[in-house]
């Protein structure tokens, strides 16, 4: 699910609302099932590139109880990042292929950290030296205030050339368990002693903090709403500390 692929568009077309655009409006080419993470499906859109499809039903959701929709958390992890701008969520949408409800995210030029032992990838042992820096603080706070709880090298990508950090798999991640594995991003936040949040990352937050009420009558009920309370719980704390906290 991690494999990278280009998204082809057009330049002027790289904003994440014309991509959302060709992510929901695109003629399906075709769609097959993601080899190794079924019942994912890989998506060619016709003219404009590749993406991911992962029906709602999916087995975390089975496993729950239906507590929470693989649908709602994608979509409330990219709100998220949009509000703060730090773009380290592809952008994805709501879409029905096939008769199956789900969503469909753009397939980014990006390269797992962690993959099943038949692709392992040892040239990328020392991820964090090959990202820039900024991008690791960004993460960690993304991951800290959403509370991330098992955020590992399976669910993040890295794209060397860029230096860049892209943050995948929230259908479950922020509902995985009360405890959890935790956060790498944090981790290595923390390990580079990169905890303080000043400049345009404090702006993001208060944005972020503005937008909280609308976020929550957009993804209202159910487990989204109890993450959004997180959310503004942990956005507030960061907004008076100026500190991401060493909870590792």
């Amino acid at each position: 699910m991690s494999e990278g692929h280009n998204f082809e568009v057009p330049p002027k077309s790289h904003e994440p609302q014309i991509i959302e655009i060709v992510l929901e409006k695109g003629e399906i080419e075709s769609a097959k099932i993601l080899e190794g993470y079924f019942p994912v499906k890989a998506i060619k859109i016709k003219d404009d590139g590749r993406a991911l499809f992962k029906p709602s039903m999916g087995e975390f959701q089975e496993i729950r109880k239906k507590l929470f929709s693989r649908v709602d958390l994608e979509l409330l992890a990219f709100e998220l990042d949009k509000i703060l701008g730090f773009n380290l969520v592809p952008p994805v949408v709501a879409r029905e292929i096939g008769g199956e409800k789900g969503v469909l995210q753009q397939r980014m030029e990006a390269r797992p950290y962690e993959t099943p032992d038949d692709y392992e990838l040892p040239d990328l042992v020392g991820w964090s030296d090959m990202v820039d820096s900024e991008e690791i603080l960004k993460a960690a706070v993304f991951d800290h205030i959403i509370g991330a709880k098992d955020r590992h090298g399976g669910n993040f990508l890295i794209d060397i050339p860029n230096k860049k950090i892209w943050l995948i798999d929230h259908d479950y991640l922020m509902f995985f368990q009360k405890v959890g594995y935790g956060s790498d991003m944090v981790r290595a936040a923390l390990n580079r002693d990169m905890v303080d949040i000043s400049g345009d990352i404090r702006t993001a937050l208060e944005n972020l903090l503005g937008a909280i009420d609308s976020l929550m009558l957009k993804f209202e009920g159910g487990e989204s709403a109890k993450i959004l309370l997180g959310v503004k719980t942990r956005t507030e704390e960061l907004l008076q500390t100026n500190k991401i906290p060493n909870l590792v």
